[in-house]
């Protein structure tokens, strides 16, 4: 964070403030244990931050490229859809989706993590292969 002090929500401000930047995103992680990580990410974007209830419990196989394919995820989120909202909502999906699977690279189609999303939005019983 370039040794900025404050929340992160001051940090962000502080970034759009003095660089000019349009968009912050920011990933954050809670580490479970090593194999269960919590994931969530905060966008601020005009003025007005942007986040949803975090990926808990991702059985991670490899956390390498999950940053990568939050990147990914919110600049397809961004230029496809054009809001910061849907942006956040594929990029963390993406995330997760990339913690299960080894490698760098995420494979997933859009259909799968648009699938990922409506499971993580869904309330009630689940279909256990689409968590």
């Amino acid at each position: 964070m370039l040794q900025r002090t404050g929340t992160l929500e001051e940090i962000m401000k502080g970034y759009a403030n003095d660089y000019g930047c349009t968009l912050i995103a920011t990933t954050r992680r809670e580490v479970v244990s090593p194999t269960r990580h919590n994931f969530n990410s905060k966008i601020y974007m005009n003025g007005q931050f942007y986040e949803e209830e975090p990926y808990n419990n991702i059985e991670v196989i490899d956390r390498i490229g999950s940053g990568d394919a939050y990147l990914a995820g919110v600049l397809y989120g961004l230029i496809k859809y054009g809001t910061p909202e849907q942006a956040i909502e594929i990029g963390n999906a993406l995330s997760a989706v990339k913690n299960t699977v080894l490698g760098d690279m995420s494979a997933s189609s859009i259909e799968e993590i648009e699938s990922v999303i409506k499971s993580h939005k869904a309330t009630g019983r689940q279909d256990e292969m689409v968590r």
